[in-house]
């Protein structure tokens, strides 16, 4: 649009003193693009319960994106306007081009390679727009004549001093924004709350490695005190450990990964659940992802097996789960365990190469979000896993949205046609898997450890009303639940009794065993419906709305 109206706009006055003010405009909205769209961002969390929040984000990010590429339009006839006046050559159109072309390349490969894995999205903002300032000054004083230079000055080192004081205080603008982002719900009490720095609240701590962003979060700890209640009733942990960390979060790209608070319910079910169906306790077993070391932790429990090899891509995330002390500390060192060998290497080439064999494979991955991540929930990947397995083995994988299709407490409710679990299904059978069983982190409402805690609690804490305990109960149970599939190559004989695995378990007992199988409206059938089956070639993964705005929690 802009190279299409540059003559209007600047007629036959298309020269140095046009192409100025268009570098100064270029700098500007560059450098300050990454607030803006954050600033969009924390104004639609703010009013993310209304129905047209999104357009609060979406329309600041498009006018930013449309202004880039309106005035990068206007700069290339400019350019070529000046490059004829300079030359008698008809190849002058050709050589800028060229130039745009290099330039765009160089760009598109120094970003993901080079500066992302370094910098921060507002440093690299602010040192883009510092470049594209430096030309501007460049043409300022070499190319526009004396008499004309005083306004451009002033604006020029207005717009410098812009720049630098935000690469000063870069790392106090991306803590605001860190913090506007993890503590979103606690900044939108109020119009002034929006706004505010929330310097009472605890720093988020930030890991940068080539492949993503490592955020541990400390929040406050809970305002709500049926949630602090409801997490002493449902796991002996922190009754075994009163010092053990509270409130602290994970968050891969700032998709949320766990919580301390609760991560006991999803590990104890993930890896407990599969060995006591199997009846046999694997020896030899190979994890994918769960760089936390957390499923370690839990099979480390077992003396009998005798070695776990762990594929994590990520070096920096097994840095940080050995390192940091409230990970090692949850995952009790399990990463340095003499029987645990790790491996650095992408868990797709790694399965689909090697010639190993083992008794259990569990695969722990981040939601599939995007292509990148969906071929690890492909058919081909599932190929390579089965031909991995030993004879009578068995694979378990985290299946990220299949609980909200497995799972209707009120029976009344059918499947979505569109529903992930129908993809996860498809996908498993396609890939030669014909024992395939669907479970989920699923907790009893009809606990009676939390109406004995409740009723000793509100007789000294007023705010504590014990009529609303049923739907606390209830939305507590459902927060907490995560689907998974366990998943074996032929029709091996499944044990469906309760075994106790002689192991310290927190949450899970032999009340809540048959509770990970409560589904109803479980969709199994022989034949496999190709429309539904997730591929690297046709891939079915990620099944999100493209207008879904992420929120941490």
């Amino acid at each position: 649009m802009g190279a299409l109206v540059c003559n209007k706009i600047f007629g036959e006055k298309q020269g140095w003193n046009s192409l100025f003010p268009i570098e100064i405009i270029l700098s500007a909205i560059g450098g300050l693009s990454v607030i803006f769209i954050y600033a969009a961002h924390m104004t639609y969390s703010y009013f993310s319960e209304f129905g047209n929040a999104p357009v609060l984000f979406y329309l600041p990010a498009l006018i930013i994106i449309v202004a880039v590429g309106f005035f990068s339009g206007l700069e290339l006839p400019l350019l070529i306007k000046i490059g004829n006046s300079f030359s008698e050559q008809n190849k002058i159109t050709n050589r800028t081009l060229g130039f745009d072309y290099m330039g765009s390349l160089a760009g598109a490969v120094l970003f993901p390679l080079f500066l992302l894995p370094r910098f921060e999205l507002l440093t690299i903002g602010f040192l883009t727009a510092l470049l594209n300032l430096f030309i501007a000054l460049a043409i300022l004083f070499y190319f526009i004549q004396g008499s004309e230079k005083i306004a451009p000055k002033l604006t020029s080192t207005a717009l410098l001093l812009t720049l630098i004081t935000g690469l000063f205080y870069v790392k106090d603008l991306h803590q605001y924004f860190l913090k506007k982002y993890y503590y979103y719900i606690e900044a939108s009490e109020n119009l002034s709350t929006l706004l505010k720095p929330m310097k009472n609240f605890p720093k988020v701590e930030r890991f940068t490695s080539p492949y993503q962003k490592i955020d541990i979060v400390h929040s406050p700890p809970y305002k709500d005190p049926y949630t602090t209640l409801l997490i002493e009733a449902y796991t002996t942990r922190h009754k075994n450990n009163p010092n053990y960390p509270r409130d602290y979060y994970l968050f891969l790209n700032g998709e949320y990964q766990f919580s301390v608070d609760f991560e006991d319910i999803y590990h104890e079910y993930f890896v407990h659940i599969p060995l006591i169906l199997n009846n046999k306790m694997p020896q030899k077993i190979l994890v994918l992802g769960g760089g936390d070391g957390l499923i370690n932790r839990e099979l480390l429990k077992y003396s009998q097996i005798k070695s776990i090899t762990h594929v994590e891509l990520d070096e920096k995330m097994i840095e940080v789960a050995k390192t940091h002390p409230v990970l090692s500390y949850i995952n009790k060192g399990s990463l340095e365990d003499p029987r645990v060998k790790i491996k650095i290497a992408d868990a797709y080439q790694y399965i689909k190469n090697t010639d190993e064999k083992f008794d259990a494979i569990y695969i722990d991955f981040p939601s599939p979000v995007d292509y990148d991540l969906s071929k690890l929930f492909s058919r081909e990947f599932y190929h390579f896993v089965r031909r991995s397995l030993n004879k009578n083995g068995f694979a378990v994988i985290d299946s990220p949205g299949s609980e909200m299709d497995l799972i209707d407490y009120n029976h009344d409710q059918p499947m979505d046609p569109d529903s992930d679990w129908k993809i996860y299904f498809n996908t498993l059978k396609a890939a030669g898997f014909n024992t395939i069983i669907p479970f989920a982190s699923n907790l009893d409402f009809d606990n009676p450890e939390v109406y004995k805690i409740f009723v000793e609690a509100a007789s000294t804490n007023p705010k504590i009303e014990l009529g609303k305990l049923e739907s606390e109960i209830r939305e507590y149970v459902l927060d907490v639940q995560k689907g998974f599939i366990m998943i074996k190559p032929g029709d091996g004989k499944i044990n469906e009794i309760y075994k106790d695995p002689e192991v310290p378990l927190y949450v899970l007992n032999e009340k809540r065993f048959p509770l990970a199988f409560a589904s109803v409206n479980v969709f199994l059938q022989e034949t496999i419906d190709e429309k539904k089956v997730n591929s690297i070639m046709r891939p079915t993964f990620p099944s999100i709305s493209f207008w879904d705005i992420r929120l941490p929690y």
